[in-house]
């Protein structure tokens, strides 16, 4: 089978776009098979389409924002949108519609993107009675972890385990310090059974900017590993990232 994906940088966190169709039922080998094969790739995120109407799919069906942001960023270029236009437009990703808009600028594109609801609540420590925030999208579950509570050593195999009493295809444990306003965040995938380390994240940042509602102003830009993501939060909730798309690659799927 011929396989297309499409490189695409997301504040240095690289995310394989697949253009192909694939049947959900390969999505998670086709995932495990990319990520395998190329080179600092975090993430896989297919693009599918309703007739003429793109979607965004993940191997577990839940909700990827820098995915999301990787194929905004690419339907602008493929469908010529202007230096300094932007172009608005609602895209279904997983289990729900994101109000999503772009603005190709020179090399990269600016991605700004609205989302859901949260749901926030707390969990606790195991043999501790330290509650941490829990901040919910559909679609993926975020632990927000102060700096110093839980070790980098641990965070794999307790993420591991939180992952069973989070209800969502993907949880994150994202390290908060708050004085420097920066995270790192650890994301969990079902589909794939294994936790990474990202360089950016903005479902984490979203989650960030909902735990500091009211706390952090209007705005707020955050500091991951791979750079600077801005949430503001006044009626909605949105996060703004810089995508930077590569060349398109056709490779032979084998399993």
């Amino acid at each position: 089978m011929k396989l297309t994906y499409v490189p695409v940088k997301i504040a240095k966190s690289i995310v394989l776009l697949v253009t192909t169709d694939v049947e959900g039922s390969l999505r998670a080998q086709t995932a495990g098979w990319l990520l395998r094969r190329v080179e600092d790739a975090e993430q896989v995120v297919f693009a599918a389409w309703n007739g003429d109407e793109p979607r965004l799919e993940t191997a577990a069906g839940g909700l990827s924002v820098n995915g999301a942001m990787a194929l905004c960023a690419w339907l602008a270029l493929e469908n010529g949108v202007p230096l300094g236009e932007t172009w608005s437009f609602p895209l279904p990703a997983g289990p729900v519609s994101l109000p999503c808009a772009v603005t190709p600028v020179n090399t990269c594109c600016l991605v700004t993107v609205t989302m859901p609801a949260p749901e926030e609540t707390t969990i606790s420590l195991p043999g501790s009675e330290i509650a941490l925030p829990v901040v919910r999208f559909p679609g993926i579950s975020h632990v927000i972890v102060p700096v110093g509570s839980v070790s980098r050593t641990e965070a794999r195999e307790l993420l591991r385990r939180w992952s069973h009493l989070l209800p969502a295809p993907a949880a994150g444990m994202l390290f908060w310090n708050e004085d420097a306003l920066s995270l790192d965040p650890l994301i969990w995938d079902k589909a794939l059974g294994a936790a990474a380390w990202r360089q950016s994240c903005a479902g984490a940042a979203a989650a960030v900017g909902a735990y500091l509602s009211g706390r952090a102003g209007e705005t707020v830009s955050l500091r991951q590993p791979g750079g600077i993501m801005a949430v503001t939060r006044s009626d909605a909730l949105t996060v703004t990232a810089t995508a930077e798309v590569g060349r398109s690659k056709t490779v032979d799927l084998v399993f």
